[in-house]
């Protein structure tokens, strides 16, 4: 009799131990999401006990729902709907009250999520920073405003130095920065820069080169240096107000290699031409020509053809890129104008 009683015990079917286990797959991980959204609502200081109960009472209801609904496919759809829907709800409501590093799910994030965080750090301090001052800026705790400013600084400088810009403009707009790269005299436009990110930047190089960081009207000018792969990069920072915001420019101060005149692509005319000019023992030489049209490199390569230990030369320029010896560089700058002018200061020469 107990045989027979226990052969007509079956199993009716009621539980499915595979949609069980899918059900707790996919139920518990949302605990998790509830602690992240409590810590992370405080920690960005909007109201994390409000946003909890959204996450939890639509969680919890949408879990309820899929155990009764009679289809358990389109239950389980309705459960991932409600929970994504709550949770891209408390990430776009955060990330509209954080800075553009700071947001989640973003290309940026999930880019790094799969880079660990001992390697981030380790990148960012093969890269050193030297001040006007010649101090170096150690890396910053992480998660502060200084840090921000450091890793925005690191990838951008380390984007135009691959790139071999000369000069990085930024250029402020209502919404952002408009940034440019000069390559070979040529403007290359870069993604544009979100503000409050670039308020960590120019805080930061402002430091870097010994300038006012609060001072965003008048204009500024400084210096700092950049320490990688056992190379120094001079870097010179000048800044100015705008009605739009505070205009950021970033010049690569190379070292100029004066190089001979036959060395600097010239075609044979202008080779030929110039080489005329280059033969004549005395006179006076005007060499001007538009913005990074190659003006400097033929200049040195003149007056490397010529032997200034023996001949007597000077130069007049606004801004030297070289020292040059046995040559005597006379400067004549904006702030000369008061007292005196540049036909003035050749006539001295």
């Amino acid at each position: 009799m107990p045989d027979l009683l226990l052969s007509a015990v079956e199993y009716s079917g009621y539980i499915s131990i595979v949609k069980f286990l899918v059900f707790l797959v996919l139920f518990f991980p949302w605990l998790p999401l509830l602690s992240w959204v409590y810590a992370d609502a405080e920690a960005v200081g909007t109201k994390a006990v409000f946003w909890t109960a959204i996450v939890f009472g639509l969680g919890a209801a949408a879990a309820i729902i899929w155990l009764v609904m009679p289809v358990f496919i389109i239950g389980m759809l309705f459960y991932l709907i409600v929970i994504g829907a709550a949770s891209v709800s408390y990430v776009m409501h955060r990330n509209a009250r954080v800075p553009d590093f700071d947001r989640v799910l973003t290309a940026g994030h999930l880019k790094g999520l799969f880079t660990s965080e001992e390697k981030k750090l380790e990148t960012l301090k093969s890269f050193i920073f030297i001040t006007a001052n010649n101090n170096e800026v150690p890396v910053p705790q992480p998660q502060t405003p200084d840090f921000f400013g450091y890793k925005v600084a690191h990838d951008i400088l380390t984007d135009a130095t691959w790139r071999r810009a000369s000069d990085i403009v930024f250029s402020p707009t209502p919404q952002n920065y408009n940034v440019a790269y000069y390559v070979d005299g040529a403007a290359l436009k870069q993604p544009t820069i979100a503000r409050d990110r670039m308020e960590y930047f120019v805080r930061f190089v402002k430091n870097l080169a010994d300038l006012d960081a609060d001072e965003k009207r008048k204009p500024q000018k400084g210096k700092f240096r950049v320490y990688q792969n056992k190379e120094n990069t001079e870097w010179e920072v000048a800044t100015a107000g705008s009605t739009a915001g505070e205009q950021v420019q970033l010049r690569h101060i190379t070292q100029q290699t004066i190089t001979k005149l036959a060395d600097i692509n010239l075609t044979p005319n202008q080779y030929e031409q110039l080489n005329k000019i280059n033969e004549l023992k005395q006179g006076l030489f005007i060499i001007a020509g538009p913005k990074k049209s190659g003006v400097t490199s033929t200049f040195y390569a003149l007056l490397r053809n010529h032997d200034a230990f023996i001949n007597s030369v000077n130069t007049l320029e606004r801004k030297p890129s070289a020292e040059l010896p046995n040559i005597t560089q006379n400067v004549f700058t904006l702030s000369d104008t008061g007292t005196t002018t540049y036909a003035k200061k050749l006539q001295a020469v």
